[in-house]
């Protein structure tokens, strides 16, 4: 699982700061990752992938994250490895890229 991430406040009365504390909400965001998916012929996607059972998800100074963000993970736990892990999978389907218009001749 990925580590916090505050929201990088580096003065205690920003603007910023100010409006997080008026809010009530967290300096942090959710857990998440970056996952960018490219293929030829199709639209690279950059996208972030958050995890269920976070209470961030529900809200940050960003707003809610929409529930298709956030996946389910599966912990694999093997005591030979002395290591647990967590895997999980995604769907994409990608945009095809439009090939450019024709050029127009010149009037």
């Amino acid at each position: 699982m990925p580590g916090l991430e505050t929201l990088g406040f580096k003065q205690d009365h920003s603007p910023l700061t100010d409006l997080t504390k008026a809010l009530e909400l967290p300096g942090m965001r959710p857990l998440h990752i970056h996952a960018i998916v490219s293929v030829d012929g199709c639209l690279p996607l950059t996208t972030q992938i958050y995890f269920d059972g976070d209470p961030l998800v529900s809200g940050t100074i960003e707003g809610p994250v929409p529930a298709a963000a956030v996946k389910s993970t599966e912990l694999h736990d093997d005591p030979v490895d002395y290591q647990a892990r967590r895997t999980l999978t995604c769907d994409y389907v990608l945009r095809p890229a439009t090939s450019p218009a024709p050029a127009r001749p010149a009037a």
